[in-house]
C-alpha cells in the first residue's frame, strides 16, 4: 500500500511539473521560438561538423594512399611493366603527406606527418627531416607514431656517430609495453649504442634484459650472441 502511495505521489509530481512547464512555454511564445531556433542551429552545426569531418577524412585517406604508393614506387592506376623495379617518387610522396597533414580533422594526420619526415630524409633534406621528426615526437604525446618518431630520431643520432646521445634516445622508448611497438628492436639498438659509447656494463644489462623479456624474439638470440662476445660469463644457452 505504501509503495502504491509513493508511486502515485511520483506521478502527481511529474504531472505537476509537466503542467507548469507547459504553461510556461505557452505563456512565453517568444522564448519558446528562441529555444527552438537555438536547438535547430545546434543540430545543424553538429550535422555540418560531422559531414565536414567525414569529407576531410575521405580526402585525407585518398591522399595518404597516394603518398604511400608514390613512396613505394607503386601506382594503383598503372599496371607493372614486366620485371621493371618500382621507382619511388619521394617528392610526390612528400607532397601527398603534407596534404594529409593540412586536413585539421583527419584521422591520418599524425602518421602523415611522420611519413613526411621520412620522405624528407629520403630526399636528402636532413635538417628538414629532423625538424619534422622532433615535431611529431614532442607533439604526439605517448602515441604509437610519436614513439616511432623518437625511434627514428635515435636512429639518426646513431648514424651520425653520436652514440651516447643515441643511447639516451633509445632508452626513452625501450621500456614501452605497447605490443605494436618494436620494443625488442629498440632494446637491441640501445645495447649496441651503449657498446659504441664505451658503456660495456650498461650494454650487458640491456642485452640480458632483452633476452629475458623477449625470449621468442629474433633479437633475443642476437643479444645472446653479443653477450658471448663481450661478456662470455653473462651469456646463457
Amino acid at each position: 500500500m505504501k509503495a502504491e502511495a509513493r508511486h502515485k505521489m511520483k506521478e502527481d509530481e511529474f504531472v505537476s511539473l509537466f503542467t507548469r512547464a507547459t504553461h510556461a512555454v505557452a505563456g512565453n511564445p517568444r522564448q519558446t521560438l528562441t529555444a527552438l531556433l537555438v536547438l535547430l542551429l545546434l543540430a545543424a552545426a553538429f550535422v555540418g561538423l560531422k559531414y565536414y569531418k567525414d569529407h576531410q577524412n575521405a580526402l585525407a585517406n585518398e591522399a595518404f594512399v597516394k603518398g604511400m604508393t608514390s613512396y613505394s614506387g607503386m601506382r594503383l592506376d598503372v599496371p607493372p611493366q614486366g620485371d621493371a623495379k618500382p621507382a619511388p617518387d619521394y617528392a610526390a610522396a612528400l607532397a601527398s603527406f603534407e596534404q594529409v597533414a593540412d586536413y585539421r580533422l583527419a584521422g591520418l594526420k599524425e602518421p602523415a606527418r611522420l611519413m613526411a619526415a621520412v620522405a624528407e630524409a629520403k630526399l636528402g633534406h636532413t635538417q628538414e627531416a629532423e625538424t619534422r621528426l622532433k615535431a611529431v615526437a614532442e607533439g604526439g604525446g605517448n602515441t604509437f607514431y610519436a614513439r616511432m618518431a623518437k625511434l627514428q630520431v635515435a636512429e639518426n643520432l646513431y648514424q651520425q656517430g653520436k652514440y651516447a646521445e643515441a643511447a639516451t634516445a633509445y632508452t626513452a622508448i625501450a621500456q614501452t609495453n605497447d605490443p605494436n611497438f618494436p620494443t625488442d628492436y629498440a632494446m637491441m639498438a640501445l645495447g649496441i649504442a651503449q657498446q659504441k659509447a664505451g658503456d660495456r656494463a650498461a650494454a650487458v644489462t640491456t642485452f640480458k634484459k632483452l633476452a629475458q623479456q623477449f625470449p621468442e624474439s629474433t633479437f633475443a638470440q642476437k643479444a645472446q650472441d653479443e653477450l658471448r662476445r663481450i661478456a662470455p660469463d653473462e651469456a646463457t644457452e
